[in-house]
């Protein structure tokens, strides 16, 4: 007997109206040695570039949200972002969002590569 199901789309990393479906596409990519190494490379391309930016974005709201958030972004063959989700969208996470959109990181494992970045705010 089956209690649940879930309808995939045909195309299940385009379904960018389905946060937790893609943050488990990118997820899934780190599970493999070329992604866990794609995984890392962006992680400290990611941090050495917009540590200061998240500074200055909490900066520049008197009422900076400061929660956890989650950013998915879909890197481009041309290691561009092409897509960039948040969740949930606070004003701190549209700032960093708005600033990443003009990185360009490592060439990606393959062209549309999900990847999910945890944002942990401590002040």
């Amino acid at each position: 007997m089956v209690q649940s199901y879930t309808i995939l789309p045909d195309m299940p990393e385009d379904a960018v109206e389905r946060f937790d479906l893609v943050r488990q596409i990118a997820d899934d990519n780190t599970t493999t040695p070329v992604g866990a190494a794609y995984d890392r490379r962006h992680g400290e391309y990611f941090g050495r570039r917009r540590a200061s930016t998240m500074k200055r974005c909490i900066e520049s709201f008197s009422d900076a949200d400061t929660r956890d958030f989650d950013m998915l972004i879909r890197v481009a063959a041309n290691g561009k972002p092409a897509t960039i989700l948040l969740n949930p969208e606070t004003n701190v996470a549209r700032c960093l969002r708005d600033s990443v959109r003009g990185d360009e990181y490592p060439k990606p494992p393959r062209p549309g590569y999900w990847v999910h970045v945890v944002m942990s705010i401590r002040e």
